[in-house]
C-alpha cells in the first residue's frame, strides 16, 4: 500500500488534568520526587501543608503567584500526557503487521508562546524522547510561519528529536511538519522559509492546502491556488522545491548536519516559557526576553545557531559547539549547572543573562552557575518613579543599545568587561567576564532578547554581540563581506559521503546582491566544483570558488529568494532544465513559462558531473505527455569530466486539442539520465499553458 506512516487526531494537545484521579497520582508523584521532605515542599512551594495529600496544584492562572508549585504541576503533566500519547503510538504499531513509524500533529504553538504552553500540557523533548522508537526518528509537526521563526522552531524540534548521542545514526532522525506553510503569504516568502528548512530537520510535508476553485475559509487562505482556480506563485515555487530534492534524493532523505564546523547553541527553557509573563500583544507572542531576537542577530552577523533542549546540554551533545547563550535560563537543575560548568572548564565560552541557574527546577535557590559566572546575585532591582529598570550599553556610536530589566548582584571571581562605561554612566548595563577552567563566561545583568536600539539600526546589536563572542574567540561561520546580515547561509549538510548540500536564503522581499560568499567547510576534503540551483528555476549554474585554508569563498550571482549550492565529490550527475525563447508566463509566476497550444519551444536539458571522478556515459530523455511530441527522441551521452556541464536541446512541439488540456493545470517537463535501461539521475519542471477559458467548464 502507500502509506508511508501514521499520524494520530489533529493538533491534539490536552490541557492540564484537574481531575481527582490526576491529583491524586500527582500527590504520590510529589512524595517520591521531594524524597518525602515535606519542609522541602512547603519551601518550594511556600506553603504550610501538614501532609502530601494536601498539596493542591495551582490553577493556570496562578502560575506566575506559585512558581515552584507550577513548574512541579506541569512537569507532572507534561510527562503523563507525553506516557499517554507513547502508549496511543505503540497501540497503533503494535496493530500494523508492517511496524510503520507514528507521529502526531502537535503545534508550534507549544514551543515557546507562552499563552499556548500554560494552557497545554506539552513537553516536546520529553514527547520526542518518548516516541524516538515508535516514530523511528520522525517527529511530527504543524507549523505555520515564515523566515527566522520558521527555522528557529523546527530547529529545536530537530534537536528535540535528535539522540543524545550525535554518533547514534539508528535512524533517519527528522521532522514530518504534517500541515505547513506561510500563511497567506507570497511565494518569494515561501521559498527563502521552505528552502532554509530543509537544513534544519524538514524531511517530508503536507502542505495545507492545495486549494480549488471557489474555495473558501483556511482553504482560500492557506491555499496554493486563488478562489478563481488560478495558481498562487507559491505553488509553483512548491514545484520547484520538489525538484531539487528530486534531483538528489537519496542526499537530501539520508543528510545530516555535518560535523566539526563552529557553531553555538542556545538553550530553549521551557521552564522560563511556563513562567513567562504575557506581552500583551497576541496569543501568538513569545517573551518579553525573545530568544528569537538573540537568534536573528547572530545569524545576522553569519553564526550558525542551534536551539537546543535541556536534555542536549550533555556532553556528547555540547563538544559539538563552540559557545553556549542562557537567554532567561534562571531555572536549571543540579546537573543542567553541573553539564554547563563543565563545558566552561573543558574549554567552551558560556553567555549568560539575568538570574542564570539561581534557581533549579523546583524554584528553589541553588545559585547552580555562581561560581563559573563569578557573581552572586542579589536580586532583582525593582526601581523607582524616577529612576526604573532600563539600561544601556555603550558602543562606537555612544549608549544606543536599550536594555530593560536589572539584575543586582555582587562580583566575586568575575572581572567589569565595561568598567569604564558603568563609572561614566549609573544606568550602564554590567558586562562581566570571568575565567573558569580552560573556558570563558560573559554575563549579562539585563534581559538580551530585550534589547533594542535607539536611533541606530538594530544591526548595531547584532555587531555589539557579535563582538562579544568574537572577544572570547568564537566567530561566525560564513561571511559576506560587511552584508552578511542580507543572507541565510544554514549550516551544511552531508550524507556521509563526501557530498556537501548547502541552503542559502535572502530575509526580505529584496535579492541578495551578486558578491563574494565565505563559507568554512569541513577540512580533509577536495573541493573541486560547486553548483548553484536557484529557487526560480531547475536551472543548473555552475559557481567560481577558490578555498582559502578550510573556507570556500564562492562568487555567487544574485539570489532572488533562495536556493542550493551542491558541492559533491561522489554523486550521480545532477540534471537540470529550462525552456528557452518563451517570454510569456504564468499569470502568477513570472518564473514559470506559459505556452500557447500547437507551438513548438526548446528545452535546453542539463546534465552535471558534481564529483571528482570522471562519470559513465549513458542516455538523456525528456519525457512529456503522450500526446506531445519531442525530438529527438533521447541522446547519447559520453563520458562526463568532473565539474563539466552539457546541454542538450529537445525540440517539443504541443497539441492545439488535448484531452490532457485543463485550466490552471500544471504540465510536467521530465529530464532522465539512464545507464543500461536504469535510471541514474532525475529532473522535473512544470509548465503552463494559456487555454481559451470559454471553452472549458470551470
Amino acid at each position: 500500500d502507500n502509506i508511508t506512516l501514521w499520524g494520530i487526531d489533529n493538533e491534539y494537545e490536552l490541557p492540564p488534568d484537574y481531575s481527582p484521579e490526576a491529583l491524586a497520582a500527582f500527590r504520590k508523584d510529589l512524595e517520591q520526587v521531594y524524597d518525602g521532605d515535606l519542609d522541602r515542599l512547603n519551601r518550594a512551594w511556600g506553603s504550610s501543608y501538614r501532609s502530601f495529600a494536601e498539596a493542591v496544584p495551582p490553577a493556570v492562572s496562578e502560575c506566575r503567584e506559585r512558581p515552584g508549585a507550577w513548574l512541579d504541576w506541569r512537569r507532572f503533566q507534561d510527562r503523563a500526557y507525553a506516557e499517554f500519547i507513547a502508549d496511543y503510538f505503540e497501540a497503533i504499531r503494535d496493530a500494523d503487521p508492517k511496524k510503520r513509524p507514528v507521529i502526531s500533529k502537535s503545534t508550534q504553538c507549544t514551543i515557546e508562546m507562552q499563552a499556548c504552553v500554560r494552557n497545554r500540557a506539552l513537553d516536546h523533548e520529553v514527547l520526542a524522547d518518548l516516541v524516538r522508537d515508535s516514530g523511528q526518528g520522525w517527529y511530527g509537526i504543524d507549523q505555520y510561519g515564515h523566515g527566522d521563526r520558521s527555522a528557529y522552531e523546527l530547529n529545536y524540534l530537530y534537536n528535540c528529536i535528535l539522540p543524545d548521542d550525535p554518533e547514534d545514526d539508528e535512524y533517519r532522525y527528522g521532522l514530518f511538519s504534517a500541515e505547513t506553510n506561510n500563511h497567506a503569504g507570497p511565494g518569494w516568502q515561501f521559498a527563502q522559509t521552505f528552502w532554509r528548512l530543509m537544513a534544519n530537520g524538514f524531511k517530508g510535508a503536507d502542505f495545507f492546502v492545495m486549494g480549488s476553485f471557489m474555495a473558501s475559509r483556511d482553504y482560500a487562505t492557506f491555499s496554493m491556488t486563488y478562489p478563481d482556480g488560478t495558481r498562487r506563485d507559491r505553488f509553483f515555487y512548491l514545484s520547484r522545491l520538489a525538484s531539487m530534492v528530486h534531483r538528489a534524493e537519496a542526499f537530501m532523505a539520508q543528510s545530516r548536519p555535518v560535523p566539526g564546523l563552529p557553531r553555538v547553541a542556545m538553550l530553549m527553557p521551557k521552564r522560563e516559557v511556563l513562567l513567562a509573563a504575557d506581552t500583551g500583544v497576541s496569543w501568538w507572542d513569545y517573551s518579553n526576553n525573545n530568544r528569537l531576537n538573540v537568534f536573528r542577530r547572530l545569524r545576522d552577523m553569519g553564526y550558525w545557531v542551534d536551539v537546543i533542549p535541556y536534555g542536549k546540554l550533555n556532553p556528547e551533545s555540547m563538544k559539538r559547539y563552540q559557545a553556549l547563550l542562557l537567554v532567561d535560563a534562571e531555572h536549571l537543575s543540579a546537573e543542567e549547572c553541573g553539564q554547563s560548568t563543565d563545558y566552561v572548564k573543558r574549554g567552551g565560552v558560556l553567555l549568560a543573562d539575568m538570574q542564570s541557574g539561581h534557581y533549579n527546577e523546583h524554584h528553589e535557590v541553588t545559585e547552580g552557575l555562581a561560581d563559573v559566572l563569578g557573581v552572586k546575585f542579589r536580586g532583582v532591582y525593582t526601581g523607582i518613579e524616577v529612576s526604573p529598570d532600563d539600561l544601556w550599553y555603550n558602543t562606537r556610536y555612544g549608549n544606543v543599545i536599550r536594555g530593560d530589566g536589572r539584575i543586582v548582584a555582587d562580583l566575586t571571581t568575575g572581572k567589569l568587561e565595561n568598567e569604564q562605561d558603568v563609572f561614566r554612566n549609573f544606568k550602564g548595563a554590567w558586562i562581566v567576564r570571568n575565567n573558569f577552567g580552560k573556558g570563558v563566561s560573559l554575563w549579562f545583568n539585563t534581559r538580551l532578547g530585550a534589547l533594542r536600539p535607539e536611533s541606530v539600526s538594530d544591526k548595531v546589536i547584532a555587531e555589539w554581540l557579535a563582538d562579544r563572542l568574537a572577544s572570547a574567540k568564537v566567530l561566525p561561520g560564513y561571511r559576506f563581506g560587511d552584508r552578511s546580515e542580507l543572507l541565510r547561509v544554514e549550516y551544511p549538510l552531508t550524507d556521509g559521503k563526501k557530498n556537501i548540500g548547502i541552503m542559502i536564503a535572502g530575509v526580505t522581499n529584496l535579492p541578495v546582491p551578486a558578491g563574494e560568499l565565505s563559507i568554512d567547510l569541513p577540512a580533509g576534503r577536495e573541493y573541486r566544483t560547486a553548483f548553484w540551483a536557484p529557487a526560480e528555476s531547475t536551472k543548473l549554474e555552475p559557481v567560481e570558488f577558490e578555498m582559502r585554508g578550510n573556507t570556500g569563498v564562492f562568487r555567487m550571482p544574485e539570489i532572488a529568494t533562495s536556493g542550493m549550492l551542491y558541492l559533491f565529490e561522489d554523486h550521480a550527475p545532477l540534471l537540470g532544465q529550462y525552456v528557452d525563447g518563451v517570454s510569456a508566463h504564468a499569470e502568477h509566476d513570472v518564473h514559470t513559462v506559459e505556452l500557447i497550444p500547437g507551438n513548438t519551444f526548446r528545452v535546453k536539458s542539463q546534465i552535471a558531473n558534481p564529483s571528482s571522478e570522471e562519470i559513465s556515459g549513458g542516455t538523456l530523455k525528456l519525457n512529456v505527455l503522450s500526446d506531445w511530441n519531442v525530438e529527438p527522441a533521447s541522446y547519447e551521452v559520453g563520458n562526463i569530466a568532473p565539474g563539466e556541464i552539457r546541454e542538450y536541446e529537445f525540440l517539443v512541439t504541443i497539441p492545439e486539442k488535448s484531452g490532457f488540456y485543463q485550466p490552471n493545470r500544471a504540465y510536467p517537463l521530465v529530464s532522465v539520465y539512464e545507464r543500461g535501461g536504469k535510471r541514474i539521475a532525475i529532473n522535473n519542471m512544470v509548465v503552463t499553458i494559456g487555454l481559451d477559458l470559454t471553452k472549458y467548464e470551470l
